[in-house]
């Protein structure tokens, strides 16, 4: 159920920005465990974005379509 929700890939993005590469070296470990126990990588940034455009596309065509649907019934 995670990989269907955004706020999975929002909560990746930002804790990439936010720890990745300016954790000093007191909390470089924290930092690090931190993305690994949520997953994510920054590497996959690319990715975070794709799946967060494509389900604002995809739940927004879906409530057009369904609102068209409601409203053929209605009238």
């Amino acid at each position: 159920m995670t990989y269907i929700f955004p706020l999975t890939y929002a909560v990746r993005l930002v804790l990439v920005y936010e720890f990745d590469g300016s954790c000093d070296e007191y909390s470089f470990n924290t930092c690090n465990e931190l993305l690994t126990n949520t997953d994510a990588d920054p590497d996959d940034v690319w990715w975070y974005w794709l799946v967060l455009s494509a389900q604002f596309v995809f739940f927004r065509l879906l409530a057009l379509f369904i609102l068209q649907q409601k409203a053929g019934q209605f009238y």
